[in-house]
């Protein structure tokens, strides 16, 4: 064997499957996603690895603890029903002191059943998905013109 070759230099390396930032994390929310959010809406010139999964860790905790206390305000109601309702998860963020200041302005659609806040819908959304929507929302009228018309 020549000097510095090891024994598995003529061998192909087996690789094993990579772990996602998520996976390392133990989180459930997506890491990568915080982290390419964080950068394009330019949170800051630098961005660290760190951020994203304190932020993916952050959101998941809220919106675990915001769904235990609806599951709890559920059953509480005596409901055998295994569907969490809009209703369910309103009560649930108005009656901890915690939460109902975090969503104070947010608005709680009673139409559909997804939750949807006052201005942070068009910074998570991607300008496609934003354009898509106010595209089915039809095009606006002009805006009327004020002030007199003079006669030449």
């Amino acid at each position: 064997m020549p000097l510095g070759a090891n024994a598995n230099s003529g061998r192909h390396a087996v690789k094993k499957a990579g772990l996602t930032k998520q996976a390392r994390a133990g989180l459930t929310f997506p890491v990568s996603r915080m982290q390419s959010k964080l950068k394009q809406k330019k949170v800051a010139m630098r961005v660290g690895t760190g951020a994203s999964i304190y932020l993916a860790a952050v959101a998941e905790h809220i919106v675990n603890h915001v769904l235990e206390a609806a599951h709890e305000h559920s059953s509480a109601k005596g409901d055998k029903t295994r569907r969490l309702t809009i209703n369910d998860l309103v009560q649930a963020v108005r009656t901890d002191p915690d939460t109902a200041r975090l969503f104070a302005d947010f608005t709680f659609s009673t139409h559909t059943s997804a939750i949807q806040p006052r201005k942070v819908q068009k910074m998570i959304l991607t300008k496609d998905d934003w354009e898509k929507i106010q595209a089915k929302k039809g095009p606006k009228a002009p805006p009327a013109k004020t002030g007199s018309k003079k006669k030449a």
